[in-house]
């Protein structure tokens, strides 16, 4: 099951756009999550530019993960790919809410 995101773009409104925060919002200019400001967050910026981020990393992901499906030999291929194909499915199907803890 994939559930849709808010739709991207995302953008980071800056410090101080909610409060002591910094509001994150959608294309559709939805709040998406309130950032608390440097002085209390001092990872502040950098969760923001992730957050902005997350629905392009989300589609760069799908895609590599079937890219990395289509070149694999399965059972015989590489142990490596083999282990980088279960990590990203993990991690889609916790995002698309069929993982173990969205069960």
């Amino acid at each position: 099951m994939t559930i849709a995101h808010s739709p991207a773009p995302w953008h980071d409104c800056g410090p101080g756009s909610a409060g002591r925060g910094r509001m994150m919002l959608s294309a559709a200019n939805k709040s998406i999550a309130v950032l608390y400001s440097y002085s209390i967050n001092p990872h502040a910026d950098a969760d923001a530019r992730l957050i902005a981020a997350a629905p392009e990393l989300l589609a760069a992901v799908r895609a590599l993960l079937a890219w990395c499906e289509k070149i694999n030999d399965g059972e015989d291929g590489d142990d490596y790919l083999n282990g980088i194909i279960a990590t990203a499915a993990a991690v889609l199907a916790g995002i698309d809410g069929s993982g173990a803890e969205g069960s």
